[in-house]
């Protein structure tokens, strides 16, 4: 904060003059004094005496200075500090005079929030706590209103575990709770976000977001019949449907490998499935024919194993295991 203080040269002769702060202010607390003397800005030079102005009254005997104090921040309201200032000859360094000034420490309402923005994993099975700080950084207790803004908050349930109205001292720290409680279903591919408001009353407003990253939770289903006859040398195509019961749409290549290194292919080799779907894929298995190097007598079984990986990190997700069991196959000669 800057005042203008005057000094005024009431002595009979043209005089300079050094402007000392005394220093015993408390800790964080600062002051300086700034004259029109850019070089020394403690010097106050030429000053005319008041006669000078004789007839007229005027101000040529006075020069205005500036005082810049800071306080500490968490200075009570209403505090009453001196603050002494020493005037000297500027050259011979003679004590001229001792004026003490009492600065008042006016009421700041000030805080500030942290974090003020953060995220929580949590998997739709968690219901985790998180805070937020309200750290007041002015110098008077002061009351804050809390309330949050679920706009955003999709399928996770944001809840305060806090009062809604608290006061803390200056200087001091008080926490905000939050509960997160997702549904069941809640969506890893949604934002979930709430914000959290925070009011001084007569002061500011501020806020703070709160992400809920909920982890992904992969339910995929592959359903086919489990075992299925297959004739030599006759290809056979397999039903296959692909559920997602997960909370996250899923993008899936798709492959089967069958024993005995038989040849297959899809209808589709990728598949995009929303939460909730499901989709049908045909497999079509070749089936060799006799007389190959394949196993295929009657009963023979080989299994085919169905996976699904992550169409972007390959990532595994799931897999189903069906079988194939080779028919009988009569041939008829004639002589």
């Amino acid at each position: 904060t800057n005042f203008t203080i005057k000094l005024a040269n009431t002595g009979n002769d043209l005089s300079s003059y050094r402007l000392v702060i005394q220093d015993d202010l408390p800790e964080l607390w600062s002051a300086s004094i700034v004259t029109s003397d850019v070089n020394n800005p403690s010097i106050v030079s030429n000053l005319t005496p008041a006669m000078s102005d004789h007839p007229v009254t005027g101000n040529a005997h006075v020069s205005d200075v500036t005082l810049k104090v800071t306080t500490d921040p968490q200075a009570p309201a209403d505090t009453m500090q001196p603050l002494t200032i020493r005037v000297e000859d500027r050259d011979t360094g003679e004590l001229l005079s001792l004026n003490t000034l009492y600065i008042r420490v006016e009421e700041s309402i000030d805080f500030i929030l942290q974090p003020t923005n953060h995220t929580v994993d949590l998997s739709p099975y968690e219901t985790p706590q998180t805070r937020v700080y309200i750290n007041n950084t002015g110098n008077v207790a002061t009351t804050f209103e809390i309330w949050l803004d679920n706009s955003q908050a999709n399928d996770v349930d944001f809840t305060l575990e806090s009062s809604n109205e608290v006061v803390v001292g200056p200087g001091y720290s008080e926490s905000i709770k939050i509960r997160l409680t997702p549904d069941s279903e809640a969506s890893a591919d949604e934002l979930h976000m709430t914000t959290l408001w925070v009011k001084a009353i007569g002061g500011m407003n501020l806020s703070a977001s709160i992400v809920a990253n909920v982890t992904a939770d992969h339910h995929l289903t592959i359903s086919a019949q489990d075992l299925i006859e297959v004739t030599p040398g006759v290809n056979r195509t397999i039903d296959v449907e692909f559920t997602n019961s997960g909370n996250l749409q899923e993008f899936l290549n798709v492959t089967a490998v069958i024993e005995g290194g038989w040849a297959s292919t899809w209808d589709s080799d990728q598949m995009v499935l929303p939460i909730g779907g499901s989709l049908e894929n045909d497999l079509t298995v070749v089936v060799p024919a006799l007389g190959g190097n394949f196993s295929l007598s009657d009963g023979d079984t080989h299994n085919v194993t169905i996976s699904l990986y992550h169409t972007n990190s390959g990532d595994f997700l799931s897999a189903r295991t069906i079988t194939l069991i080779v028919s009988p196959v009569f041939l008829v000669e004639f002589g």
